[in-house]
This record gives structure tokens, C-alpha cells and sequence, in this order.
């Protein structure tokens, strides 16, 4: 489970990520596949039409995958399914600004703790440079506004 200041808020926060999450999947219409090993990463996404995200079983429930998923909704945003671009590391500022506005996306709905989730699993967290804001704030606001109206995420 992924800490969170408030014990009491512990589920709710989790159970109400992970059901945005579910409903940002549904309106994208896309697959989740879980795979024992998953070279270098938590999830990754694959930008076919429809979109897919694998993900690696040590994240057992839809709580414990919701805030990996935050982070591959932030490459969606920039590379939206059926995209040709070079994928979710095409730039190299990419990763930095995506594992920021993942951090903020989950702290803005009450989850703590993403970057000790992702060290846990050995994914390494580069800090943002300032010149990263621009993009993660673009990120971030078109990201929770999808988790506030998962419609809005089939216009990625």
C-alpha cells in the first residue's frame, strides 16, 4: 500500500485513484495486461489504437497499479494512442517532467508516496530541471482533469 499521512484516508484516497483510473482506461478503451517481468519498468504504454498498458504483477490490485498508471497517462497525453512518434522516450526531458506530474497528480487526489513506490520497485525519479514546469504543468492539468471526467481522456 502506498503511505499516506492520514490512516483513515488511507482507502478511500486509493479506492477513489484507482476507480479514476479504471474509468480514464475504459474511456480509452484500452487493455491492461500483466506480465511477470517487465525489462526497466512498473508499466509501460504502447500507443496502438487501442491502446495498451502492461504492467508488472508485483502491483497486485488496482490500488497498488493506480499511481504507475497516473505516470503512463502522462506519456498518453503526449503521445496519443495511434501516434507515430518514437514513443514514451523520445525527448529526454520526457521522463523527468512525467514522474513529476505523476507525483503531483497523486498528491492532488490525496495519494502520497509515489516516489517511495517507484524507488521500492527500483525505478530511479531524475529531478525536474526548471525549464521541465511548462510541460509538467501542461501534463498535470490534462491528466487530472481525466481523472475528474474520464471522458475527456478519448480526446487524447
Amino acid at each position: 500500500m502506498i503511505a499516506i499521512e492520514d490512516a483513515s484516508a488511507t482507502s478511500n484516497a486509493e479506492d477513489d485513484l484507482a476507480a479514476a483510473v479504471a474509468g480514464v482506461v475504459r474511456a480509452l478503451g484500452a487493455h491492461l495486461y500483466g506480465f511477470n517481468h517487465l525489462p526497466g519498468a512498473l508499466v509501460e504504454y504502447r500507443p496502438t489504437i487501442p491502446p495498451r498498458f502492461h504492467y508488472r504483477d508485483v502491483l497486485r490490485t488496482p490500488q497498488q497499479r493506480a499511481p504507475a498508471l497516473v505516470h503512463e497517462f502522462c506519456h498518453v497525453v503526449l503521445h496519443p494512442p495511434g501516434s507515430q512518434s518514437g514513443g514514451e522516450h523520445e525527448h529526454p526531458d520526457e521522463e523527468r517532467a512525467v514522474h513529476e506530474a505523476a507525483d503531483r497528480i497523486c498528491k492532488a487526489r490525496g495519494v502520497e508516496g509515489y516516489r517511495s513506490l517507484m524507488a521500492s520497485h527500483g525505478v530511479v525519479v531524475t529531478p525536474t530541471l526548471p525549464e521541465d514546469e511548462p510541460l509538467v504543468d501542461s501534463v498535470t492539468e490534462r491528466v487530472l482533469s481525466a481523472l475528474e471526467d474520464p471522458g475527456s481522456a478519448a480526446g487524447w
